[in-house]
């Protein structure tokens, strides 16, 4: 009996891990009060000359502290230096939180894009899913994480100048990065 237990349990465990990704898809949506509107990452990177993308989760406290203190004087300081660029803030969950729609607010007050990618289906975690969702629309270029927050500097044409934190916590390191 033990070792049928253990066979299906073994068998469950390869069976996720194989068909994790399978299991999953995103929804990259703008969040409207009750409304979702649909919204594709090509056209988005094609908003600006260049585009940040700020990967995060409701739940990682670095990145809620980013989007409160650090995101807004980054889009001042390109908008100061006369870079197109559009800042967008892209959160990963199962739902729309009552914390999500609080940052969500707060980033719309300062004209930050805000932006839920959401997971349906079962996810080993929200972070996971970001690394996913990159690595699915920028294919080769985007090295995976598996960790939050995530940056990206992204041109008009989609392809990535840098994957580096440092874009949202140095405007300098921003600034100097851009072509």
């Amino acid at each position: 009996m033990n070792r049928v237990v253990s066979f299906l349990s073994l068998g469950l465990l390869v069976f996720l891990i194989e068909n994790c990704t399978a299991l999953r898809s995103h929804n990259l949506v703008m969040v409207n009060g009750n409304e979702l509107i649909p919204v594709n990452l090509e056209n988005e990177v094609k908003r600006s000359e260049y585009s940040l993308l700020y990967g995060w989760t409701t739940w990682c406290k670095p990145c809620v502290n980013a989007i409160k203190n650090k995101l807004p004087g980054l889009q001042a300081a390109a908008d100061s230096a006369g870079v197109d660029l559009t800042l967008t803030a892209i959160c990963s969950s199962e739902s729309v939180s009552d914390k999500f729609k609080e940052l969500d607010n707060s980033m719309k007050k300062n004209n930050l894009r805000s932006l839920l990618c959401l997971t349906e289906g079962w996810s080993l975690s929200d972070k996971g899913s970001l690394d996913q969702f990159f690595s699915e629309s920028f294919s080769s270029d985007y090295t995976e994480t598996n960790a939050v927050p995530i940056a990206l500097l992204i041109n008009s044409n989609g392809e990535i100048i840098s994957q580096d934190l440092r874009l949202v916590y140095s405007k300098k390191f921003l600034l100097a990065s851009i072509p």
